[in-house]
């Protein structure tokens, strides 16, 4: 097996893991908007990002700010 398909197969592991614990919680949300804004977040949080503030995992989540206002593009 090579290197290529072990990360392969790495990479669809920890997907699948990912959605578990995503649809573990999904409960604790009443409404869809929370639990998909979590999970996003949660995402993020995983990411190789230089600095992890509010302001930057906004940002890498596709957001405006962080209080949760939606980036549709320039204004």
């Amino acid at each position: 097996m090579g290197g290529s398909e072990i990360q392969t197969k790495l990479l669809r592991a920890w997907q699948s893991e990912f959605e578990r614990v995503n649809e573990r919680i999904a409960d604790c949300f009443a409404r869809s908007e929370p639990r998909d804004r979590g999970r996003g977040y949660r995402h993020v949080l995983l990411e190789p990002l230089e600095r992890k503030n509010g302001w930057q995992l906004a940002e890498a989540a596709g957001d405006r700010s962080p209080d949760g206002e939606i980036n549709c593009g320039p204004m």
